[in-house]
């Protein structure tokens, strides 16, 4: 299996993944199977007008406050796609630089 990336005119061939070597529905936790049918979005953040949310720990921001486009992974979001076991993220115009 194959995948291709397309966005606007520019289009990456990902490498070929062999997921017949892996069977990883045997092996995973719950809270993984989960965390992989989540696709989530990350098109701005803002450092300075963060909120946690106590009881899950996920950031999350107001309207008003909504950042600076997202165009690099940073190391808030690294954690959360790694803790929950993100399965995709999502990418829209504000995460590219040449648009």
């Amino acid at each position: 299996m194959s995948f291709t990336l397309t966005a606007c005119e520019s289009t990456i061939n990902l490498p070929e993944i062999h997921l017949d070597k892996v069977d990883c529905k045997n092996t995973m936790t719950l809270d993984e199977k989960i965390g992989q049918m989540l696709c989530l979005d990350f098109r701005f953040w803002n450092d300075k007008y963060l909120h946690q949310t106590e009881e899950l720990r996920i950031t999350t921001t107001d309207e008003e406050s909504a950042g600076d486009p997202v165009t690099e992974i940073n190391d808030d979001i690294r954690e959360i796609i790694a803790k929950y076991h993100i399965g995709s993220v999502i990418l829209f115009s504000q995460n590219f630089v040449n648009k």
